[in-house]
């Protein structure tokens, strides 16, 4: 729907106009068929110089249809295969892929989230068996997941504006966290 095709001469001025309501490539001719076709003519000084209303055509377009089709999931729904050839196309095209980076290294980062979380579980091994003890650590260990998911909110943001190296930004949340474990385990065992 609402296809608009701009031909244009070199020195980008527009010779050839052509907006139809509807387009759709016909895999059996490999062409492109327009209906409701509005094709405006310009002069080499760019003033319009004809209009034609054509109900239906066959249109040259020179972009295939596979290249206009857009991948419109999220990198979080990617596997890191389509993560990395959206970033090697990406770089090829000379498009911004830094959050594309970030995401990817997001996406490994996090596969390694439940060992961290666990290293800080090893605290609590230490800690004592009393119920008030316990359901201190336990909110202690609740908010520790919430501080690993803002700070990994956080970090990538930071990755993705450019402000953080994409696997700084990443990985910032595994090893701010994993130093506060071995911190609080080292301190606990040194307690006990």
């Amino acid at each position: 729907t609402n296809y608009h095709y701009l031909d244009t001469s070199d020195n980008f001025r527009p010779r050839v106009s052509l907006k139809a309501k509807l387009a759709f490539f016909d895999t059996q001719q490999n062409n492109w068929l327009a209906s409701e076709i509005k094709k405006v003519y310009f002069r080499m000084d760019g003033s319009i110089y004809k209009t034609e209303d054509i109900k239906s055509a066959t249109v040259e377009f020179p972009v295939a249809p596979q290249k206009l089709r857009r991948d419109r999931r999220q990198p979080a729904e990617m596997s890191f295969g389509e993560l990395k050839d959206n970033i090697r196309r990406g770089e090829n095209s000379g498009i911004d892929t830094l959050g594309l980076k970030t995401d990817f290294h997001v996406k490994l980062a996090f596969t390694f989230a439940a060992f961290v979380v666990c290293l800080m579980g090893l605290k609590f091994a230490y800690a004592s068996e009393r119920s008030v003890e316990s359901a201190k650590n336990v909110l202690i260990a609740v908010l520790i997941g919430m501080s690993y998911w803002v700070v990994l909110t956080t970090t990538s943001a930071l990755g993705r504006q450019g402000t953080l190296p994409p696997a700084l930004a990443a990985w910032g949340a595994n090893i701010i966290i994993s130093l506060i474990a071995i911190f609080t385990i080292w301190r606990t065992a040194r307690r006990a």
